[in-house]
């Protein structure tokens, strides 16, 4: 039997709280009309200045941003920087018929998560569902890494006793510390310096809690995080500029350029290894990185042991090759 809450979603639709920057109306029930089509329940509220922004953003609960470019006195890209500047985690979606030579750029890379025409409305339903799932995504990583937090806490309670505590990976607190001092002295529990091939690693993934929990397992290992990138852009500029010695690399990323297309960039000029990480392990995206040099292809969630096996493997392959 079906919950009230769930007979009023097959009735009304999925609710989702949209706050409208637009000065039309005819545009703003369009967009609505296109969003309970969708299956979704829209609450909304229209503002068309900063004022009325500002005023909205401090008084509401907002789960996606919908933005006109041109409005009179008031447009996108200012628009977009009062959003960041309140409400940074929201979705924030361009909705516009006509965008100037550019603008699109600017907003995408100040955060916004798409832009469409007006002339196009079909794809926004899709665009906000990917973005819905992205958020809900964020939210469970983050109680994940909460929850594990709360866990080292009571484990550190327990093993306080006996002068050493378990990590979040596994390794004791007594033993963290003397793998800090190793690095001071220029060795590491796991590697003598000297004998890696592998040293400097460039982490590329746009979750932020999967960039944490990552680098994390990267050191624990005994490596270095010389740089972090969350777009296919940054990624290549940093790979190309910081010369890392291996690349994990993420799929879908927060821009146009996924992470295979970016290996490819940065390959095409430099051959550094990549090792796959990444939720997006079809076997089309597989076919596609075939055709790139990389060492492996994991799937998330990554462990500490996959990811040693596939450092090992990469150490092995560079130290053929010197």
């Amino acid at each position: 039997m079906l919950s009230e809450k769930e007979r009023k979603v097959a009735k009304f639709g999925h609710p989702i709280r949209v706050l409208i920057i637009e000065d039309s109306e005819d545009d703003t029930e369009l967009m609505l009309r296109h969003l309970r089509k969708g299956g979704f329940y829209p609450k909304f509220r229209r503002v068309q200045s900063a004022v009325g922004l500002k005023e909205a953003l401090e008084n509401g609960k907002w789960e996606l941003i919908l933005c006109d470019h041109n409005m009179p006195g008031f447009d996108s890209v200012a628009a977009l920087e009062i959003v960041n500047t309140k409400r940074p985690l929201v979705p924030f979606m361009l909705i516009s018929d006509l965008i100037p030579h550019g603008i699109a750029d600017i907003v995408k890379k100040n955060g916004a998560r798409a832009t469409i025409s007006k002339n196009n409305l079909k794809q926004l339903v899709p665009a906000v569902v990917k973005e819905l799932k992205s958020v809900r995504d964020k939210k469970l990583n983050a109680d994940l890494f909460q929850s594990q937090r709360k866990r080292l806490s009571e484990k550190k309670k327990r093993s306080a006793k006996y002068g050493s505590t378990i990590s979040l990976f596994g390794t004791s607190s007594s033993q963290a510390e003397k793998n800090g001092q190793d690095s001071i002295n220029g060795t590491n529990n796991n590697h003598d310096q000297n004998d890696f091939a592998v040293r400097n690693i460039l982490i590329v993934e746009d979750e932020l809690i999967q960039s944490i929990l990552l680098e994390k397992l990267i050191k624990s290992l005994g490596y270095t995080v010389i740089g972090k990138a969350t777009t296919g852009a940054d990624a290549i500029k940093m790979a190309l500029n910081l010369q890392p010695d291996l690349i994990t690399m993420d799929i879908s990323l927060q821009d146009d350029i996924d992470g295979i297309m970016a290996t490819k960039s940065i390959q095409e000029k430099n051959m550094i290894p990549v090792i796959y990480i990444s939720g997006n392990s079809d076997k089309y995206n597989f076919e596609r990185a075939e055709k790139t040099n990389f060492i492996d292809f994991i799937p998330k969630p990554v462990s500490k042991e996959c990811l040693a096996k596939s450092f090992s493997k990469a150490e092995k392959i560079q130290s053929n090759k010197n």
